[in-house]
């Protein structure tokens, strides 16, 4: 069981299933120590308005010994990089993941539009990490994304819903993402994604590709608390 999850969507992204307190409620039954809640930016159909973002400074950061983040998870929408939160939005919150996602007013622009657009947006201080950087729904130049985000400090992420459905089928992909974040000295976050609760936490996946990817404890950055607030520049 994963001790950090920072990708978890609740009911205010239209298709997931559980409210805040019921998200709260599975992650501390599971001994978990913390959570982001990551909706869908406004752009997605059917996902929360843009005030849903802003509350999050009235949210509690702890429940118990529970942490939790107040996030997003970002569409980028235009050619530069836009993503469909206002600076003032990204800055209040404490996690923000990006990537394309279909239905959200992107154009899409080939393979090396796309790259440029992405490469932009990874330049904006306020992103955090890249979510399912392997599947995307435009597509990229994988490791031009990947190198980018290092040379950014911005996270990877190890996304546990595609691992367990295309880990097979893109095996390389996942070996290369996995090195290349080895070669620099740093480590991979690890998200479920999760849409129902019962997901939060699982790593059935990250087990099952424990050794052909070369995924040992000391390499997720989830394992690291303390590393992550300061990555993240959050207090305790």
């Amino acid at each position: 069981m994963l001790q950090i999850d920072l990708h978890v969507h609740s009911v205010n992204s239209g298709h997931a299933y559980g409210t805040l307190y019921e998200i709260v409620a599975e992650a501390q039954r599971k001994g978990m120590t913390m959570i982001a809640l990551t909706d869908h930016g406004p752009s997605m159909w059917g996902t929360s308005g843009p005030v849903h973002f802003g509350m999050g400074r009235r949210c509690p950061k702890r429940f118990g010994s529970l942490r939790v983040l107040w996030g997003a998870e970002a569409d980028i929408v235009g050619p530069h990089g836009e993503i469909d939160l206002t600076p003032v939005q990204q800055e209040r919150l404490q996690f923000v993941l990006v990537n394309f996602h279909q239905g959200c007013g992107y154009q899409d622009l080939g393979t090396e539009g796309n790259t440029a657009s992405i490469l932009e947006t990874l330049r904006n201080p306020n992103v955090d990490a890249v979510s399912h950087v392997l599947n995307p729904q435009y597509p990229y130049d994988v490791r031009k994304v990947i190198r980018a985000a290092l040379e950014n400090d911005v996270m990877l992420e190890l996304n546990t819903s595609y691992l367990s459905q295309y880990g097979n089928r893109d095996f390389d992909q996942y070996r290369y993402l996995v090195d290349a974040i080895k070669s620099e000295g740093r480590k991979i976050l690890v998200n479920t994604d999760s849409h129902f609760i019962h997901e939060i936490g699982d790593d059935a996946a990250v087990l099952e590709f424990r050794d052909r990817l070369g995924l040992q404890d000391e390499f997720l950055l989830n394992n690291y608390p303390q590393e992550l607030m300061e990555i993240l520049d959050l207090a305790e």
